[in-house]
């Protein structure tokens, strides 16, 4: 697998689905997983994963605070963010990964047929584990966001 390629393919997916879907433009940070979204508490972070099989498999990751996720909930249903409900940030989340994670894997190997599970919540406690695990093929991209970071992993099952 080349390493390098599915980064491209995931810092170009992640860009245009949020810059295009959720009006949200974004910066990808120098820092991985020591930067002001690694310090946050896990209880006011939301994060969901979502398992792939194709070529090679794994899992992919997202990790957002939940005032991001609520905000950019509230954009895409186009309601006001006090009337958006924990259902509706969870299934704004899965929806936000399945269409990050198609897309990478698409730009990475478009003859490559990839197989998507269904997206799911994962405790944030357990997912900052995931993120600040070092196995050296994983891949963790963390994006600046207007007052925010956000972050998305790749990690590959052996």
């Amino acid at each position: 697998m080349d390493r390098e390629a599915l980064k491209e393919a995931m810092k170009t997916s992640i860009s245009e689905v949020l810059e295009t879907m959720f009006f949200l433009p974004l910066e990808v940070s120098e820092t991985e997983t020591d930067g002001p979204l690694f310090r946050i508490p896990p209880e006011k972070l939301t994060s969901a994963r979502l398992q792939f099989q194709g070529r090679f498999q794994g899992e992919a990751m997202f990790l957002v605070p939940y005032t991001l996720a609520t905000s950019l909930t509230a954009d895409f249903m186009g309601q006001e963010p006090g009337k958006i409900g924990p259902d509706d940030v969870q299934g704004t989340l899965k929806e936000l990964l399945n269409m990050i994670c198609g897309k990478a894997l698409s730009l990475f190997d478009p003859k490559e047929s990839f197989n998507l599970g269904i997206p799911e919540m994962i405790d944030s406690g357990k997912a900052l584990g995931g993120f600040c695990s070092k196995e050296e093929n994983d891949i963790t991209l963390v994006f600046n966001a207007i007052e925010n970071q956000l972050a998305v992993r790749m990690a590959f099952h052996r």
